[in-house]
């Protein structure tokens, strides 16, 4: 059955999907009551109280029944495989995790038993699409299941072409790769390995931006496209999703509105999204690329060029500026895209008069440009990201720049230090198109827009400089707020895929999204399975960690 969405997307979806649903957990729901109406049998683990035997260690239980339940599909903590799983993880915090096992679904299906497993044995779980997210905790952990999506991988176009079922264990290598050959695109991530779960420049430095670019669909997912299209969660027009009862549903703005405008920015707090529909767009070859400047020359030169671009912005292009200490320089590296197979399009004039060091832009596809921001980044480095949103300011931006300069040198020679402040434009198109299909919980308007996003991303290699690292940024990230609340520029939002572990994601929503995304969140999760058994990643009420080390 096809359902019409409100943007004139068409979607194939089953005839519940085409309904407005409502949705409400069985009271007294047994998961384990649950799990024998799927065939899987508990001899062999339970008393005559039908409890857990007591040498059974929860964790252990799980883990030997999805061996049971679903042969070739689980590897045990202590394997050789474990150990080489662990290796794709980019960054060493979320590397040094040791789950109980790790399980490798290939359905939806798969998943509503694992998340039922996990309810019933209380064994914790964490969720990875491509392992890209920086600190501990995000999308692995120590002791539970950590559930790998690699293998749900498939990419399947509707009838008409106009949305792209993308499973979540994609790269967006490949999903690009696939539809540009049909002269079709998504608005997706910018790095060739980045997970569609977990969605998302030139030169040696390409490392700070393999830190800064990941454009998730579930926390917003900013894109090359964002200008002419919105967002990633703006595009997506149906979630298939398992909530915490094994239930799979299809979330679109007509079935379940209410978890639909959730997840399209509340991360994974209403359950595991098990395939993405997104509508696809026209696009051939563009004109894209990095060019690298002397900092201590043009940095406010390129601040001028961005803040230009930012309020006369032309919707088919997109840029960043980075500001970077590598290797005892001091560059600014900027991204020019341009929809178009056009060189050196006008809207870039102000940044090409510019002398630059090192120019990368051309004529090539979306694929290629992931891949050149991928190409040198370094895994196994300690990671992290702290973010935060103003309005386009270039005064702001200077100070920013000044302070940042100011607060690395006494950490700037720390063994594998790459710090990046990133600066990147909320246009006011982009903006406009988060009120597509019912909007979404981000605080952001069309009104006081544009905005420009902070991230500062840094990357460092040994544990023990954890301190100064994390309280440096920290530092700056706090003086940079505290001038922009003086000045009137300041916004609450924090975006969630850029946020460090110490900020509280989902309070900077604004009182009444926030409570919206709770009251959604016990609706379709009353047991809290995805606040206490998902503990990863950003949850309400609390930052993942509470206290700031180095301040």
């Amino acid at each position: 059955m096809w359902c019409q969405l409100s943007l004139g997307a068409t979607a194939l979806l089953s005839l519940s999907g085409c309904i407005r649903a409502e949705y409400t957990e069985p009271a007294g729901f047994d998961p384990q009551q649950a799990l024998v109406e799927r065939g899987i049998n508990f001899e062999g683990y339970l008393d005559d109280q039908q409890q857990l035997l007591s040498n059974n260690n929860t964790c252990t239980s799980a883990c030997s029944k999805l061996s049971s339940v679903f042969e070739g599909q689980i590897t045990h903590q202590g394997s050789p495989e474990h150990e080489l799983w662990t290796n794709q993880f980019w960054s060493q915090q979320q590397s040094a995790a040791k789950p109980s096992c790790i399980f490798q679904p290939k359905t939806s299906s798969d998943i509503s038993a694992v998340v039922l497993l996990s309810r019933w044995s209380k064994c914790p779980f964490a969720v990875k699409s491509g392992g890209h997210a920086a600190f501990a905790g995000a999308s692995n952990l120590d002791g539970g299941i950590t559930i790998d999506l690699s293998s749900m991988n498939a990419i399947e176009l509707t009838p008409d072409q106009k949305i792209a079922k993308i499973g979540p264990g994609n790269i967006w290598y490949n999903v690009y790769s696939a539809l540009e050959k049909l002269g079709l695109t998504v608005v997706g991530g910018r790095v060739a390995d980045i997970g569609v779960g977990g969605l998302t420049l030139g030169g040696e430095i390409t490392a700070v931006f393999r830190l800064v670019l990941l454009a998730n669909s579930e926390a917003g997912g900013i894109s090359f496209f964002s200008g002419a299209y919105g967002w990633g969660c703006d595009n997506v027009v149906n979630y298939e999703v398992v909530i915490a009862s094994g239930e799979i549903l299809n979330v679109n703005y007509t079935s379940y509105p209410d978890l639909y405008w959730a997840l399209r920015g509340g991360g994974n707090n209403f359950g595991i999204v098990t395939r993405f529909d997104m509508e696809t767009y026209p696009q051939g070859d563009l004109w894209a690329g990095s060019r690298t400047y002397d900092l201590k020359n043009h940095s406010q030169a390129l601040i001028n060029a961005f803040v230009n671009f930012g309020n006369n912005p032309d919707d088919l292009a997109a840029t960043w500026v980075a500001f970077v200490h590598y290797q005892g320089d001091f560059l600014v590296s900027t991204s020019l895209v341009y929809h178009q197979p056009i060189v050196d399009p006008p809207i870039f004039d102000e940044f090409k008069a510019i002398p630059s060091l090192a120019d990368s832009t051309k004529v090539r596809s979306l694929s290629d440009v992931t891949v050149e921001i991928n190409a040198t980044a370094p895994k196994h480095m300690r990671e992290m990201y702290w973010t935060h949103t103003f309005k386009l300011d270039a005064k702001l931006a200077n100070f920013m720049v000044e302070t940042f300069l100011e607060e690395i040198e006494p950490v700037k020679d720390t063994l594998g230090y790459l710090p990046a402040p990133v600066l990147q434009v909320m246009t006011k198109t982009a903006l406009s198109r988060m009120t597509k299909n019912g909007g979404n919980p981000l605080p952001v308007t069309v009104e006081e827009g544009p905005y420009m996003n902070l991230i500062f991303a840094t990357m460092w290699m040994n544990e023990e400089d954890d301190e100064a690292i994390i309280g440096t940024t920290a530092r700056v990230m706090e003086k940079v707020v505290a001038k922009a609340k003086e000045w009137g520029v300041y916004n609450e939002y924090i975006y969630m895929n850029y946020a460090s572990q110490y900020q509280d994601v989902l309070r900077s929503y604004g009182e009444e999204n926030y409570g919206r995304l709770v009251k959604v969140a016990t609706k379709y999760d009353p047991a809290r399975v995805f606040q206490e058994l998902q503990p990863g990643y950003f949850k309400f009420g609390r930052p993942p960690t509470k206290d700031v080390p180095g301040l």
